[in-house]
């Protein structure tokens, strides 16, 4: 009946209890329901979008706010009442339960993988809750499946870059929209021609420029001109850069006065509260007196200022805290006493070049149908890219962190550059993921955490844990999933390099690497009156 499945009434909450995984006796591991804030759900609610007006979007954004826990028939069934319609629910389920007959036509019927009432199904066997993971699956991708697609190819094209909006989240954007609104699959001939006419016509007018003084721009792949967008975008990027300030504001008149502290010729540009970019003179050998000398290098001199201007990057390095008292700005300096020194060991600081491994086993990584290579083509990336990402990546290697091999798996990475015009070294794991047998996540709530506190506790301090993941080894089998192509700049030789360690972007990254802290934390014992919180 329907009532079994949907509940009585559509604002009746039902209590969400996805399950955890937890020692139930010495060498025995279950599985147990702990509760999920509801207040959560309403939130998401109001981020979530429209079921017509989105389906892919928030069929991702969904399945990126349950994550990796496990749901019962009756978390999900009370979710899916909370979030759409009795109308868009029935589409759901009908979209859902045909996409699975059509992928899976020798296995269980689809009516049996969404029953109209509660299966009862047992958390505590692996029948049961692969139960569970195929019905959210399946919820997810009716949801992507639920509004008919229409022919409105105006409608689908009937939007253009913004001019912050990279190229590839553009393509991307495009992508969706032929999907949505046409129901033309962008990966066919016919979508990458009209992928292809828009990417060009559409983008911003520099880019558009660009694109239009190619010759026989219509000839070409959508990556060849994905990659002539990038250059101009980046091109804007590093323009940009040039107009800000690459010294810290942090300069006073009082500093000008300062014996052995005079203003040089060189000017620098920058970038305040004017909004427009002015150009300012840089002051040397500057010094701030507290109990002990702290030299701060140069520093710029912003002759318009009142008062010291002290730079956020240069308020950490002072280990200053700043308090408003009735009105007034109060600066604290809090320094480490040698005895302070003295009791931290000195293994837990973090040393550029150094990476710390925990002593445990190497962790095996579990794939479906491991036999299968996983095998996706790497990406373009620029020579400036390259460039960027070699010291990175050869940093990485003499730490030990990658490795060189011939593996039958490969996925694409990419360079990200940073805010600082240096390169960040992305994977793309997406194809793995969606192969990894995942474990249940052993993430704590943080509410539940914070009901540990006490109004006796006033003192905290947080450990941030340097490049976690990579203090997990994996073991040598393992290894070979997270492989990628290198194409050294410098002699362009191309070689397969691996992680040695859990990499960033893996899906079980972070609840691996919970899972072995938490279990080495019980061997540490606390001082009276300390209390520990493990969040990962």
């Amino acid at each position: 009946m329907m009532s079994d499945e949907w509940g009585e009434s559509e604002n009746e909450w039902h209590s969400l209890l996805p399950l955890r995984k937890v020692p139930t006796a010495p060498g025995v591991i279950g599985f147990v329901n702990v509760p999920l804030n509801t207040g959560d759900v309403r939130a998401f609610k109001k981020e979530m979008g429209r079921l017509l007006d989105d389906p892919f979007g928030v069929a991702d954004r969904l399945d990126e706010f349950l994550g990796s826990s496990i749901y019962t028939y009756e978390d999900l069934m009370a979710i899916l009442r909370s979030l759409f319609n009795k109308e868009e629910r029935e589409m759901i389920k009908q979209a859902g339960i045909r996409d699975w007959d059509r992928c899976n036509p020798q296995g269980t019927p689809g009516d049996q993988k969404w029953p109209s009432s509660s299966p009862s199904w047992n958390a505590q066997i692996e029948d049961g809750r692969r139960n569970m993971i195929d019905l959210r699956n399946i919820i997810i991708q009716g949801i992507r499946e639920a509004v008919p697609r229409g022919q409105n190819i105006s409608k689908a094209f009937n939007e253009c870059q913004g001019k912050e909006e990279s190229p590839t989240e553009w393509i991307e954007r495009l992508r969706r929209s032929l999907q949505i609104y046409s129901g033309t699959d962008p990966n066919s001939p016919v979508g990458e021609v009209l992928l292809k006419t828009q990417f060009g016509a559409k983008s911003w007018e520099d880019i558009r420029r660009k694109l239009e003084k190619i010759d026989d721009w219509q000839d070409k792949s959508l990556q060849e001109l994905l990659r002539e967008a990038q250059k101009v975008y980046m091109r804007r990027e590093d323009e940009n850069q040039k107009l800000q300030a690459k010294v810290l504001v942090a300069a006073v008149k009082e500093f000008q006065r300062q014996e052995q502290a005079s203003a040089s010729e060189e000017r620098v540009m920058m970038v305040g509260a004017k909004v427009d970019p002015f150009r300012v003179p840089v002051i040397e050998n500057v010094e701030i007196e507290s109990e002990n000398k702290v030299c701060l290098g140069n520093l710029l001199l912003v002759e318009e200022a009142d008062y010291n201007l002290l730079g956020r990057d240069m308020i950490i390095t002072l280990e200053i805290s700043i308090i408003v008292k009735s009105s007034d700005l109060v600066v604290k300096m809090f320094k480490l006493t040698e005895k302070d020194e003295a009791d931290i060991n000195p293994e837990v600081w973090h040393s550029k070049g150094k990476v710390g491994r925990l002593e445990i086993d190497p962790i095996h990584i579990a794939l479906e149908n491991p036999e299968d290579p996983i095998r996706v083509k790497q990406y373009p990336i620029p020579l400036e890219g390259r460039k960027g990402l070699k010291q990175v990546i050869d940093d990485l290697l003499k730490r030990g962190t990658l490795e060189p091999c011939m593996s039958p798996h490969n996925t694409p990475i990419l360079a990200v550059r940073k805010a600082d015009g240096s390169y960040r070294l992305v994977q793309d794991l997406r194809a793995v993921n969606a192969r990894s047998r995942t474990r249940f996540p052993v993430v704590a709530n943080p509410y539940t955490l914070l009901n540990r506190l006490t109004p006796e506790d006033v003192w905290y301090s947080v450990t941030d844990l340097k490049d976690a993941f990579w203090t997990c080894p994996l073991d040598e089998k393992s290894r070979d999933y997270f492989a990628f192509q290198w194409e050294d700049p410098d002699t362009n030789r191309k070689q397969q390099l691996r992680w040695t360690v859990l990499p960033q972007g893996f899906v079980e990254s972070s609840n691996l690497f919970g899972q072995a802290l938490e279990h080495l934390l019980t061997q540490f014992t606390t001082k009276e009156g300390t209390k520990l919180l493990q969040y990962v």
